[in-house]
């Protein structure tokens, strides 16, 4: 009797386990439903990972709840060259700000022949609806006002030129607050001031109307690196910059003099064209990239509060959890024959990382929900972008 129960028990089990990984991975796939707003379903091959164990990804205060594929419309990565990068959540952290490549390029000044940085457009993906929707290009650092309520960005030109502009999404009608500035990232003092890189390389703000720009630093960036040699803090009151592999501290609030920052090793211009400086959302804190796998952090007025030793070769795409207490970063390590990629995590006065155990896709660009339940990253070029469900400890 015993024998004959056998397989019956067996083949219970075995549709049990498999109705449990289902019902899983329906709670934790965003792919898009079939929708009545023109958003489609993607017939973009895609691996769909199963949720990874809690249990043996339990690092530190962060559990792993499961790979987060993020589907879309058929086309957004087609084409040679298409990538989705520099993912930015909206403050609810209910909409992620993409950045598309298409394809093309665009000559780093007007005439220059020898420098091209990549032609980009901004969309957007909402984590409540699954759908994506373009909105505005060609344009390329892509920033949410305080509120939610408006993006700036770089309005790019095929001649090279870049103008300082920004949306209302409620409208959709792009408005042009500065011509001709400089590559770099763009900062909102407050919801109705921006941050940026002027033509002459002076930081300046300047209303949304375009009125009222005032220089905001007296000493002007040197040898500008890219997107990340000016960073702004989250609650508008402080600035860091780059500047021939020094950086800088403004107090926007005029609570201390510029101040250049001591560093326990060198900032790497080539980290910080990627993501190697971080302020914490609060504005409290800021991670810098400093060596090649060091994370320097350092409380608002520029005060050394530690150097993290992050596991890998290489880091960069620092991001903060909400409290500002966890620093995450892309840790790059010499593969065999290719780079091997994962995530790496530290609290902010330890003295080495953790590495969270991903796969080694390739991760470029990363954020962090202020909500605290997703990390999102960019990926390389025709690969869909990756991110994971977490559980804060």
């Amino acid at each position: 009797m015993q024998s004959s129960l056998k397989p019956a028990i067996t083949a219970i089990v075995v549709v049990g386990i498999a109705v449990s990984l289902f019902l899983l991975l329906r709670v934790f796939d965003p792919a898009p439903p079939n929708s009545n707003t023109g958003a489609v379903q993607t017939t973009t091959p895609a691996v769909m990972t199963p949720p990874i164990s809690t249990t043996e990804f339990k690092v530190g205060r962060i559990e792993v709840a499961a790979i987060l594929p993020l589907l879309m419309p058929n086309g957004m990565l087609a084409d040679k060259g298409n990538r989705l990068v520099a993912p930015r959540f909206s403050p609810d952290g209910q909409r992620i700000l993409w950045e598309r490549y298409t394809g093309s390029s665009i000559p780093c000044s007007e005439g220059n022949k020898n420098c091209a940085y990549p032609e980009s457009e901004l969309w957007i993906y909402s984590l409540s609806t699954r759908e994506w929707s373009k909105l505005v290009g060609p344009a390329t650092q892509g920033n949410w006002s305080p509120d939610g309520a408006r993006v700036a960005y770089l309005a790019q030109s095929k001649s090279g030129r870049l103008d300082l502009a920004w949306i209302q999404l409620n409208e959709g009608v792009p408005q042009i607050a500065a011509q001709d500035v400089t590559w770099s990232q763009v900062g909102w003092t407050d919801r109705t001031h921006l941050t940026f890189l002027d033509g002459d390389a002076s930081i300046a703000t300047i209303r949304l109307d375009g009125k009222n720009k005032k220089t905001t630093s007296p000493i002007k960036v040197q040898n500008p690196g890219g997107p990340m040699t000016l960073g702004i803090a989250g609650d508008g009151k402080t600035l860091a910059f780059v500047s021939d592999r020094q950086v800088w501290l403004v107090a926007l609030d005029g609570r201390f003099e510029p101040r250049i920052l001591k560093q326990s090793r060198d900032y790497l211009q080539f980290s910080n064209i990627v993501g190697g400086m971080a302020w914490s959302r609060d504005g409290r804190f800021l991670a810098l990239a400093t060596g090649d796998y060091y994370a320097s952090i350092y409380d608002r007025d520029g005060s050394l509060i530690s150097t993290i030793a992050m596991p890998g070769d290489h880091i960069d795409s620092l991001t903060w959890s909400p409290d500002g207490n966890i620093v995450a970063c892309v840790a790059i390590r010499r593969g065999d024959n290719t780079p091997e990629f994962d995530v790496a995590i530290a609290d902010r006065s330890a003295k080495e990382g953790k590495l969270l155990g991903l796969s080694n896709d390739e991760k470029y660009m990363m954020d962090w929900s202020p909500r605290g339940d997703y990390i999102v990253w960019g990926s390389a070029q025709q690969r869909l972008p990756g991110g994971l469900k977490i559980t804060l400890k």
